[in-house]
């Protein structure tokens, strides 16, 4: 079984953390999770070393200033991912919060955690993102069901991006601008999902013409939200672009049910 530990800011990090470690051990990892882990009576710092050094990955949570008092050289996040870095068996995966930025003054020991390839986070796709994440803890495992990888990948974009278009769709009933443009951006994010995934599939090309289907239908959609947010009093552009939204909508629910219903 392999191990993990999860080190985190505790002012912005501990609900993903508290998240991912749940993930992680529901998907058959043992994972030391300080707030479960620590025992009364030993010492803390002894105690965060010798988890650390009998793990096979370090997950470290880059949420808001997770590294601003890493400065400070008794600052337990520091000293964490110090000694992950003396163990060169040890896998570091940063997860990276959308609202996350390297401070400048990042000390020597630990500057080059900056360069360390890391899977970016966010909320509304923790399906889509716990998969990539199990890719990488499970490695070569998950090929040996490629097929049925990919389709539960797209199933799980399918699903996130249905959530976020309905979130989207209040904020754009509720005629505030800058609640719209916030709600977008999300939904530009989440697009980029599917273009990866129609450039990179494995050869189904069933899948691919899917996630094609809904990038086509996104697109359509954002041009004409385009248009309408050139001249937000033009009635008409509106409609045009709600039609389009619920349109959107549609196929990926048509898609969702085909593919929760489809035999491998």
């Amino acid at each position: 079984m392999k191990k993990i530990f999860i080190s985190y800011r505790r002012a912005t990090g501990i609900e993903i953390a508290g998240r991912l470690n749940d993930f992680l051990i529901n998907n058959g990892f043992k994972v030391f999770f300080d707030i479960e882990k620590m025992e009364i009576g030993k010492q803390f710092d002894k105690q965060i070393s010798d988890n650390i050094g009998q793990c096979d990955y370090f997950i470290l949570i880059l949420s808001k200033d997770a590294l601003n008092r890493c400065v400070n050289e008794n600052d337990w996040v520091r000293k964490e991912i110090e000694t992950a870095f003396k163990y060169e068996t040890i896998k570091i995966i940063p997860i990276i919060m959308r609202d996350f930025e390297f401070p400048n003054n990042l000390p020597d020991s630990i500057n080059s955690i900056r360069y360390i390839h890391g899977i970016t986070y966010e909320a509304s796709m923790f399906k889509l993102i716990m998969h990539s994440l199990l890719e990488v803890l499970e490695g070569k495992e998950i090929a040996t069901h490629e097929q049925k990888s990919e389709k539960n990948k797209l199933l799980c974009m399918l699903n996130a991006f249905y959530d976020i278009l309905v979130e989207y769709r209040e904020a754009f009933r509720s005629g505030d601008p800058q609640t719209i443009l916030s709600a977008h951006s999300s939904l530009s994010y989440a697009s980029n999902f599917y273009t990866f995934f129609e450039r990179h599939r494995r050869g189904n090309i069933k899948l691919a013409m899917i996630a094609n289907e809904v990038v086509v239908a996104f697109n359509k959609y954002v041009d004409a939200f385009n248009i309408w947010n050139e001249n937000k009093t033009n009635q008409k552009n509106a409609l045009v672009a709600e039609d389009n939204f619920k349109a959107l909508i549609e196929i990926i629910l048509e898609n969702i049910f085909k593919l929760e219903n489809c035999d491998e």
